[in-house]
């Protein structure tokens, strides 16, 4: 990814040139930080929430859309996200 970058010293007419910098990518993943599968503590531990706080908010979400979908996202997260292993 190209990110433009200034040359020189400010206000004497400096430019902008799209240099190469290095990317990193996190992965999203299931989190040995589990209760059930890991996927709510995943998801916490990729966005820098409280693993509490996701957890209490996906209770309550699926409780207030009748539990049922709930269950159903649950379980799919838990077969398509990768589970962490201990080198990651």
């Amino acid at each position: 990814m190209h990110l433009p970058r200034r040359v020189g010293a400010a206000g004497d007419g400096c430019i902008e040139r799209f240099t190469e910098m290095p990317m990193t990518t996190r992965r999203f993943m299931r989190s040995n930080n589990r209760m059930i599968a890991g996927v709510c503590a995943g998801i916490a531990e990729y966005f820098g929430w409280s693993t509490s706080a996701t957890r209490f908010g996906y209770v309550l979400l699926s409780i207030l859309s009748v539990a049922f979908p709930g269950i159903i996202v649950y379980v799919v997260l838990w077969l398509v996200i990768p589970e962490r292993t201990s080198a990651d």
